[in-house]
Parts: C-alpha cells; structure tokens; sequence
C-alpha cells in the first residue's frame, strides 16, 4: 500500500506540447505498475506462505524451491516486460515507443545531482519519477523525505535491537 501511495503522489511529468496525451500515458503507466505492484506482493505473501506451510506438512524442499524460484522469475520478467512496454511514464504507450528528444519536459540539469539524485526545494513534490529507467525517486531537497529515508533505514536496526 505504500508503494501504491508513493505512486500515486508522485510528480507526473507532462509533455508541453501534448498534455493530453501525456497525461493518459502517464495514467496508464501509473496504473500498470500499480498493478503490478500489487500482483508481486501477493505472489511475495503466497511464496513465504508455502514456505511456512512446508514445516507443516511434508512435501519436498525440491517443490519449494521450485515454486520460490517462479515466483521469483516471475517478479523478473514481469517487471522487465513492463519496464519495456511501458517506458518511462508511459513514453511507449500509443506511441512508437521512439523518444523524439526534446519532446518530454525533464526538470532542470541543476535539480539533478549527479544525474540521478533530485534536489529542487521550490519543488513541492516528495515523489517524483525518475530522470532515467522505470521508478520513482524522491526529493532530497525535502525535509519529509529524509525522514522517509531515516526511517526506512532504523526499521531493521528496531528489529535487530528489540527482536535479539
């Protein structure tokens, strides 16, 4: 659910010169993933559900494995099929799936720290999709975000300290 929230409030990137194609193509492209998402959490859940079930009931670690490995291969392939249909917010959707250069708006190069780490803090956004690939990043710039991130990081620490 909170990758679906964090989808939902990301930045949506518009082409200026079509903005209504744009915008369907990035509906598109957001509700994909969010399905997607949804699909390769319930196959995670059902994966470590049949691995619990196994000290249950004897059936062979062989089955097991084989079932964790096609969920897992599944995960793959349906992730890097959809990376490839889909483009980054949606650019291969309706389209030749051919990028004509100028015509998606990025953000500004100086937002962009070493290509790849957002930083704008006129930017409201928390979310944003990222500059290259298929994803989302978040706005260094922010406060929020680095509590995000902060917190991210001391959930296994919590675990490590309270569950010994």
């Amino acid at each position: 659910m909170l990758v679906n929230w964090i989808i939902d409030q990301s930045k949506q990137q518009i082409d200026a010169d079509d903005p209504e194609k744009s915008l369907e193509q990035n509906l598109i492209f957001r509700r994909r993933w969010s399905g997607f998402t949804v699909f390769s959490g319930t196959l995670l859940v059902l994966m470590f559900f049949l691995a619990q079930l196994s000290l249950i009931f004897s059936y062979g670690q062989k089955a097991v494995f084989l079932l964790m490995m096609t969920a897992v291969g599944l995960t793959l392939v349906g992730s890097l099929v959809l990376t490839i249909l889909t483009g980054q917010g949606g650019s291969r959707i309706h389209g030749n799936g051919e990028n004509d250069g100028g015509l998606i708006n990025r953000d500004d190069d100086r937002f962009w720290k070493l290509g790849v780490f957002y930083c704008n803090p006129e930017d409201p956004a928390l979310f944003l999709e990222k500059r290259f690939g298929s994803g989302w990043t978040i706005n260094l710039a922010r406060p929020a975000s680095w509590l995000l991130f902060l917190g991210v990081l001391l959930i296994p620490v919590f675990i490590a300290i309270f569950a010994g």
